[in-house]
């Protein structure tokens, strides 16, 4: 947003103001005379034309910078999430030196899309000079001749120099926009061809989610390659496999938070990428491993702020497994949990997501890992709790499934890194 704001936005509105300038001094230029006008407009068409030979460069330049910014950020987050493991082991250096290259990785490309503009707009500014100099030497003819009056000689040329330098300007800043061109394209890839529907409710699963020929990778690294399967309504689902195969991967890809894949991923024949990951939401509730929760109560993590019967509260209570911790805890729903859960287990925590999943009504769970942290007991008595509901389809991402427990599942698929899926069950 900040690459957008200074390479882009603020170089409109200064577009806005050297376009305004130069139309009231090519204005000014008719009234002396059309040949003035004629001139300066043979320098506008040049100085506009001169940047398409650097919209190309720019966008590279502008698409590298902003690749590079993506994976610094994510590199920085990754060392300052492991910063306590870092000192613990005596290895400050090594967050230090991950500082450092992230750092540089901002840098570099941002140094050649600053350097590669100087050296265009320097060039920009010696062709004005150029033209401006021929403009000049026009009047003094015009001038000479008695064409024009001789007081409006100096007037001219501060015109013709006022009209040159506001088109000259507006040249170096249309190359802003082309290099600004990758990062509207990543905060607006869910927009192309729709409008903003987030407000827009879609229809509730009807029929089935299939997936055709789905293929997906993290820069060059291929997680997924021609995965074809099916969650029909209802259904409960296991994907199960070695770490790295895909299956939270394919969680995301449903909820639409990874949108550069190829294949399909339709509901109800609809094609995923028609709605937005807030759409998509409105049906699906995601619970991963890691369980985030807000600095207040139980309640509060429960409710998201609405309102619900003591009959809904009690059954996503007793439906999470969460009811006995809560019996144990002297302020019952209104036990503060800490920052980020920190009062609490993390089975606790898993528990709290489930019972928030279940009082909201999403019609789709999708589960990554959502019972890792729960003994067995409780562990038995979510999953029963979630098998059970007919009107819940259900997704559950597991590394170890029992073979008790796969009977119960309606289709169970093990994925392998980057191939095809296989039905066991």
């Amino acid at each position: 947003m900040n690459q957008i704001e200074n390479l882009a936005w603020q170089p409109f509105y200064q577009c806005v103001a050297c376009g305004a300038s130069a139309l009231f001094s090519a204005i000014a230029l008719l009234t002396l005379h059309w040949s003035l006008l004629a001139a300066a407009l043979v320098n506008v068409v040049v100085m506009l034309f001169v940047p398409q030979l650097f919209n190309k460069r720019m966008e590279k330049l502008g698409k590298d910078c902003e690749a590079g910014q993506a994976k610094a950020t994510g590199k920085l987050k990754d060392i300052l999430a492991g910063y306590d493991v870092l000192r613990s082991f005596g290895r400050e250096q090594r967050f230090r030196q991950g500082a450092e290259e992230a750092s540089e990785q901002i840098e570099k490309p941002k140094f050649r899309l600053t350097y590669v503009k100087g050296f265009v707009g320097a060039g920009f500014g010696c062709v004005n000079i150029a033209v401006q100099m021929l403009i000049d030497v026009l009047i003094g003819v015009l001038s000479i001749r008695g064409v024009i009056l001789q007081s409006a000689l100096m007037g001219g040329g501060n015109l013709c120099g006022s009209l040159s330098n506001g088109i000259g300007t507006m040249a170096q800043l249309l190359l802003s926009f082309s290099s600004t061109k990758p990062y509207f394209e990543k905060i607006t890839v869910h927009a192309d061809g729709i409008q903003d529907k987030t407000n827009e409710k879609i229809r509730p699963l009807n029929s089935a989610i299939t997936v055709n020929d789905l293929t997906f990778q993290y820069d060059e690294k291929p997680v997924l390659r021609d995965l074809s399967l099916t969650f029909r309504k209802g259904g409960k689902y296991a994907l199960t496999g070695p770490s790295g195969c895909g299956k939270s991967t394919l969680l995301k890809l449903l909820l639409g938070w990874l949108p550069d894949y190829s294949g399909t991923i339709r509901f109800d024949g609809a094609n995923a990428h028609d709605f937005t990951p807030e759409q998509l939401q409105q049906q699906m509730s995601y619970i991963e491993q890691n369980v985030f929760l807000f600095n207040s109560t139980i309640r509060d993590n429960i409710t998201l702020g609405e309102d619900f019967t003591d009959e809904q509260m009690e059954k996503a209570l007793r439906d999470s497994a969460l009811m006995d911790d809560l019996a144990a805890m002297p302020g019952g729903l209104d036990t503060p949990v800490g920052e980020n859960g920190s009062a609490l287990s993390g089975g606790q925590k898993q528990r709290v997501a489930i019972a928030r999943a279940l009082i909201h009504h999403r019609s789709i769970l999708l589960v990554d890992e959502g019972t890792s942290a729960l003994d067995q007991k409780n562990a038995g008595i979510v999953e029963d709790s979630l098998l059970a509901n007919p009107a819940l389809t259900l997704i559950l991402v597991s590394h170890h499934l029992a073979p008790e427990r796969k009977a119960q599942f309606t289709s169970v698929y093990s994925l392998e890194p980057a191939t095809a899926h296989r039905q066991i069950a």
